[in-house]
């Protein structure tokens, strides 16, 4: 297969893509370059498929299996493009909240708290990266006392 690095190319980024909630957070201060990398590689992906779809209407339509690819990195890339936080909404797998607060600060810097009804706690900064802190929680009275 000719095209066999454009294929795991297209993959390895539609799975990137796909499982930013689990690694975004990590991230840190590097969240923006690697938000710019990835843009760059799908723009990249597109003039590829672009590319791809030239030399299939050159060939009018004969190999089967170029088609077939244009078809997959369509597939991938349309698919990246509706939904670029990933196809599976994770916020919603997670159990329910109690209490989400949201603050909203200088050049739209989003903080975001979540208390969980098994507990738990996390508070979502993002600001030029992403910071994530997770914890526990316990009600004393009126008060909420947070672990981590």
């Amino acid at each position: 297969m000719k095209n066999k690095r454009l294929i795991i190319s297209t993959v390895i980024f539609f799975l990137t893509v796909n499982t930013t909630y689990y690694w975004e957070s990590k991230l840190g201060i590097f969240a923006f370059p690697v938000f710019l990398i990835l843009a760059v590689v799908y723009f990249v992906l597109v003039i590829a498929l672009l590319r791809q779809i030239y030399f299939v209407v050159k060939e009018k339509f004969s190999d089967k299996t170029q088609l077939l690819i244009i078809g997959f990195l369509t597939l991938l890339l349309t698919l990246t493009f509706f939904r670029p936080f990933g196809i599976v909404n994770f916020n919603k797998l997670e159990r329910g909240d109690i209490l989400v607060a949201e603050r909203e600060g200088a050049v739209n810097c989003m903080t975001t708290f979540k208390l969980k009804d098994n507990f738990t706690f996390s508070e979502r900064n993002i600001c030029f990266g992403v910071t994530e802190i997770k914890g526990k929680y316990y009600l004393q009275y009126d008060t909420i006392f947070l672990t981590m």
